[in-house]
């Protein structure tokens, strides 16, 4: 008998002395901030987004950023998730609290996670620091823990849109760079090529359109391609199969698929990343055996198709959303109502008008470009 219960006795403090090696294997939670746009001038509004990675039931948090006042004015600020988020002000100059919170029984967060997101207006030219200082979780047991992250970024302000600083790196030796002065950057060419390179110039894409950065930062980085070698037709309605391609880019979907529709077939240039962003769940068919390739795309759609890829991303459920002050929520169909509230929450998605989100309308390439920056952003 004692042989047995030492038996016992030696197996329960074998496992207790494995219980810390388990917890050394768990990921630790680590946090960034991310700028919403590469090139940055006086007078311009970005936005800064604080994340976290491999989280644990999170219900709640309070956030504490500092930025720099003498360069940077705030504007507002919201929650990356449904519930209750609400900002404390500047509780001294320069500094931004901002508190969250889940509402009712539901489990917290868990994996990675959009905290926050900072709108600002660059008000004097220089170097703009912006820091997360530290900030307090709360689980769904309402026990709360304090943590101290003291994670940086600048935020580089030119006098006029025109200038900017980047350095591109390019295949085949192309180079692609996000700006420098008049728009050239630094390209590194690989594969013996190893030339500069540049921005890629659209002839029908002003520097003074309001896509313009997000265009060419993603044209830099080959998610989105203009219509032919020098145009982009910021302004024209975008197809199903377009936004499809652009999407799959941006979630870099590597896995082979095989197609599914009838009216997608396999010499078409956009068959195969329909095929991989349907195994994903990002699309549906507007029918069982067809994709409507060619048809023009609703906003409500790609707002769907965009929250389903946030998904995706970010390893978050949607959940149920509350509708935002849209007048015309009405007329969003039932199966985009939920996405369309989640996109306006993330602020993935603008009305066209201040109170209208206008759902059937068909979306431009600008809008989509914009869409998929921002999901970019914060996923």
């Amino acid at each position: 008998m004692r042989r047995k219960l030492l038996s016992y006795g030696l197996s329960f403090v074998l496992f207790l002395s494995l219980l810390p090696q388990v917890a050394l294997a768990a990921n630790e939670p680590s946090y960034s901030l991310s700028i919403s746009k590469n090139h940055i001038a006086k007078d311009d509004q970005f936005s800064v987004t604080v994340k976290g990675k491999d989280m644990t039931d999170v219900f709640g948090y309070e956030v504490n950023v500092n930025y720099d006042a003498d360069k940077l004015t705030y504007q507002s600020a919201s929650a990356g998730a449904s519930g209750f988020g609400f900002t404390a002000g500047e509780t001294s100059r320069g500094h931004i609290q901002f508190a969250y919170t889940k509402m009712g029984d539901v489990p917290g967060d868990k994996g990675n996670i959009t905290f926050v997101t900072i709108n600002f207006v660059a008000k004097n030219s220089g170097d703009a620091n912006i820091e997360l200082t530290d900030l307090k979780l709360v689980d769904s047991q309402i026990a709360s823990k304090s943590q101290q992250v003291g994670v940086k970024t600048t935020v580089a302000i030119s006098n006029d849109g025109n200038n900017g600083n980047g350095n591109g790196n390019g295949n085949n030796g192309n180079g692609n760079g996000n700006g420098n002065g008049n728009g050239n950057g630094n390209g590194n060419g690989n594969n013996g090529g190893g030339k500069g390179g540049s921005v890629h110039k659209f002839t029908d894409l002003p520097s003074t359109h309001w896509a313009y950065d997000v265009i060419a930062e993603l044209a830099a980085k080959q998610i989105i391609s203009g219509t032919s070698a020098n145009t982009f037709e910021p302004e024209r309605s975008i197809t199903r199969a377009e936004f499809v391609a652009m999407m799959v880019k941006a979630l870099k979907l590597n896995d082979k698929a095989e197609l599914q529709f009838a009216d997608v077939k396999a010499g078409d240039w956009f068959a195969d990343a329909v095929a991989k962003a349907f195994k994903a769940g990002i699309v549906t068919g507007k029918s069982a055996t067809s994709f409507d390739p060619k048809g023009l795309i609703t906003r409500e759609e790609m707002v769907t198709m965009t929250m389903k890829a946030y998904e995706l991303m970010s390893g978050q459920s949607l959940g149920s959303s509350i509708a935002p002050g849209f007048k015309d929520m009405n007329k969003v169909s039932p199966w985009a109502v939920n996405a369309v509230s989640a996109a306006a929450e993330l602020q993935l998605i603008k009305g066209r008008s201040q109170d209208k989100f206008v759902p059937k309308g068909i979306s431009s390439r600008a809008e989509a470009a914009q869409v998929i920056f921002n999901l970019i952003a914060i996923a």
